[in-house]
């Protein structure tokens, strides 16, 4: 699992397999759960506080999961609250770069029946960055200011009933991108010299408000049957104003441009199971769910500095998606030793799009374009997985499985209402144009064991995914917006993985290694190098017949764009190599507890894009490797701990924008001071 910056975004992949576009109509390839509930993968960037358990399952998960988890799911759980007295928590703690925060926890028990537990976070620390212009906010590109509260509630008035209630409430500030010129782009001769100063002409901002409510109940009811209800939703804001060219400065024939963007959604969902005793040869669980999505996204461009506060285009959509399905999915025990499982789910997913893209002005006063944002989508797909597990004896144990998963599909706008400009250029009035649904096959079979009496224990993998309509990020030909989704026709991504994990004596010791190999097996998209596309605000569709050479205007407001061959070509964000290690030993005292520990994690070559270029813009990510540093004591209920993270200072991109690339943070050092009561 890699998680790079995306902007809007946190782009979270595994095995190369997480979102595609920070566009409305995208969905994850990893499927994000908090509470039990799903979270959606614009506007979720908050801080994690008070966990309680964090799980990452390899995709695809079509079973339990369905149409967001091509690539795998991750389900983080807050800490619940719990009968077995008062308790809690409190730590603060303080790090490089002014850098500052607190939290806490506290659990009360009411009575027999009913417990409550609040926590607070709050954290906020200045830029890792100097600034020429453009870093006078509060705080500062880069920067953050966050507090955040949850509070849950347990009500549990026999063994048979149990509910379990949380809302959560964090405000984000990071003072907005904290971005450069990417070498090789229209903007990079405006980048600082330096690679920790920024240059910006804009004053950015980035406000971020997110609610979250989760509700399970649990009720048994006969022959050891549970009923099992979760019901949840998130409401999601964020105000952001951003230097899209992400300097300072005029490009002649380029125009720089600056964003107010305003985007909110809300999310419900709602989970019904029938989950069996699992003290039988026959275990199983049968479901229905329903979770449904509002995007609504209010974007203004300006030119800047030249076209002062008058806007150059407007962006104002409404996306409206979500599924329903109903699954099932069972254990059989054939022998003490030998499990088969099999399960399946059906699935109906839809998107619906409203709005319009305004190009104003684009070529005279008075001259627009409006690309109506308009289009339906649907898809009902089956998906599901088929297994073996073998416990060979208490050391070793061997599975094999298939399973298949799908992302569904959308439309990328259904016409345009054209000024008189572009009425000669059939190119500009586009069809619906349909983005079919991704699914994929994975093949996967391991081994896992536990040796030295315990001591050791390792997990073995080697795994087959195999994609259809794989869906990428490019330009549309019929409107000229950037940053659509299409389909990409077929990939096959392949590897293995292996971990272990060593205990002895007071010394602990983990390792893990990824080799993954994919391949792009058919597809052709345009080239977006940054000589071959328009540089000005405006969308431009395909000239229809083609009027000039490749990288060329027509002469009525249209492109000709050169087609890329990416037949050959790696997934994006699909690293060939992946490697941590850690190793700690706790010396023990009657004076306490101390550990040291190290850990190292290596990230290998990734490409943001699967046009793959080198020249004159670098869409690929160089090998990272990270190493950290604690020192922990104890004693009794306190603790503390020294840090430095990023030990060696290293330099590397975290992800890429548009012309824009993000770094990793700088290295850091703090301590921590915590209190268990």
């Amino acid at each position: 699992m890699t998680v790079d910056n995306a902007a809007l975004t946190q782009n979270v992949t595994i095995r190369g397999i997480g979102l595609k576009s920070g566009s409305p109509r995208a969905s994850s390839g990893v499927a994000v759960y908090r509470d039990g509930v799903l979270v959606p993968p614009i506007l979720n960037q908050t801080s994690f506080f008070d966990v309680g358990s964090v799980e990452t399952l390899r995709g695809p998960q079509g079973t339990f999961a369905g149409s967001y988890s091509t690539g795998g799911a991750v389900y983080i759980n807050s800490r619940d609250p719990d009968f077995n007295g008062a308790s809690g928590y409190v730590n603060t703690g303080a790090r490089t770069y002014n850098g500052y925060g607190a939290s806490g926890a506290v659990n009360v028990p009411f009575s027999d029946t009913l417990a409550m537990r609040i926590a607070l976070d709050g954290q906020t620390r200045d830029s890792y960055y100097d600034f020429i212009h453009g870093g006078n906010g509060s705080p500062a590109p880069g920067g953050l200011q966050e507090l955040g509260g949850r509070v849950g509630l347990l009500w549990q008035p026999s063994s048979d009933l149990r509910a379990l209630l949380k809302v959560e409430g964090v405000r984000r500030e990071a003072g907005g991108r904290d971005h450069r010129p990417r070498p090789g782009g229209i903007y990079a001769r405006l980048a600082p010299g330096d690679w920790r100063t920024l240059d910006f002409d804009t004053e950015q901002s980035t406000c971020e408000r997110t609610g979250r409510i989760a509700l399970r109940l649990d009720r048994k009811i006969t022959n050891g049957v549970t009923l099992r209800s979760v019901t949840g939703g998130n409401d999601n804001y964020a105000d952001n104003v951003d230097d899209l060219d992400g300097s300072a400065g005029v490009v002649p024939g380029a125009a720089g441009s600056e964003q107010h963007q305003l985007v909110s959604e809300r999310t419900w969902s709602q989970e019904l199971d029938l989950i069996s005793s699992d003290d039988r040869p026959l275990s199983w669980v049968v479901g229905a769910y329903v979770y449904r999505t509002r995007i609504d996204v209010d974007i203004d461009f300006f030119t800047s500095p030249t076209a002062g506060r008058s806007p150059t285009t407007r962006i104002d959509i409404q996306n409206r998606k979500g599924n329903h399905g109903f699954f099932a999915h069972g254990r059989y025990d054939v022998t003490p030793a030998l499990e088969v499982e099999l399960g399946g789910r059906w699935s109906h997913a839809f998107t619906e799009d409203t709005g319009a893209i305004d190009v104003l002005n684009v070529f005279g006063p008075g001259v627009n374009l409006v690309l109506a944002n308009d289009g339906n989508h649907s898809d009902g797909v089956v998906t599901g997985k088929a297994g073996l597990n073998w416990t060979v004896n208490d050391r070793h144990y061997l599975f094999a499985f298939a399973a298949k998963g799908f992302s569904p599909g959308t439309a990328e706008g259904s016409g345009a209402i054209l000024s008189p400009a572009f009425a000669a250029n059939p190119g500009a009035n586009p069809a619906l144009n349909q983005v079919e649904p991704e699914t994929v096959i994975s093949y996967e079979t391991g081994w896992r064991s536990t040796l030295a009496n315990g001591a050791l224990r390792t997990q073995m993998g080697v795994f087959l995914s195999d994609y259809t309509n794989f869906q990428i990020s490019n330009r549309n030909l019929k409107t000229g917006q950037g940053g659509a989704l299409v389909n990409a026709d077929s990939a096959t991504l392949y590897g293995f993985e292996a971990q272990a994990q060593l205990a002895v004596a007071g010394f602990q010791a983990d390792v893990s290694l990824g080799a993954m190999k994919s391949r792009i097996d058919n597809a052709s998209v345009v080239d977006e190098s940054p000589a071959l596309v328009p540089s000005g605000p405006a969308p431009m569709p395909q000239c229809v017949p083609a009027t000039g050479p490749a990288g060329t205007a027509g002469p009525a407001g249209c492109w000709n764009y050169a087609l890329f061959n990416v037949i050959g070509n790696t997934m994006s964000f699909a690293p060939n190599w992946t490697f941590t290690a850690g190793v700690q030993h706790t010396f023990g005292h009657r004076w306490g507890l101390l550990t040291p520990r190290l850990n190292y994690s290596l990230v290998g070559e990734q490409w943001t894009s699967i046009q793959q270029t080198t020249a004159p813009i670098n869409n690929l990510l160089a090998v990272r490797s990270i190493l950290n540093a604690s020192l922990t004591y104890e004693q009794g209920t306190w603790r503390v701990r020294g840090f430095v993270d990023n030990l060696t200072n290293e330099r590397y991109v975290s992800g890429t924008f548009f012309e824009n690339e993000f770094y990793g943070a700088a290295r850091t050092a703090g301590v921590e001071l915590s209190r268990r009561f």
